[in-house]
């Protein structure tokens, strides 16, 4: 299995960021609703973490087999910079991350 990001020609991966924070700050996302009829003007807020670029990303999501493992890496790195809320939170996450999930899946 490859990542997805290293088999297009473009570059891109298998998922898109909308940044709900930025969102937030122009007003317009304050419910599921709103948001949902914002779509029309979206592209400004969405983030293709394009290889190279300083928003590149990697999207774990909870029912990878593997979220758990690497959610509980970040959360001890946090705790080592001292970022214990963070750590606290993350952890929360790998709680529901995984092997321990009903959802857990291999990645695709």
């Amino acid at each position: 299995m490859r990542l997805i990001r290293n088999t297009t020609p473009d570059g891109t991966c298998k998922y898109a960021l909308i940044r709900l924070d930025k969102l937030r700050n122009t007003g317009y996302f304050k419910s599921v609703e709103r948001f949902d009829r914002a779509l029309t003007w979206i592209a400004d807020f969405v983030e293709y973490g394009l290889p190279g670029h300083r928003d590149e990303f990697f999207v774990i999501k909870l029912q990878d087999k593997n979220a758990r493992a690497a959610l509980l890496a970040y959360a001890e790195e946090a705790d080592k910079n001292g970022d214990i809320e963070l750590a606290v939170e993350v952890r929360g996450l790998a709680d529901k991350a995984g092997e321990q999930s009903e959802f857990v899946k291999n990645p695709d």
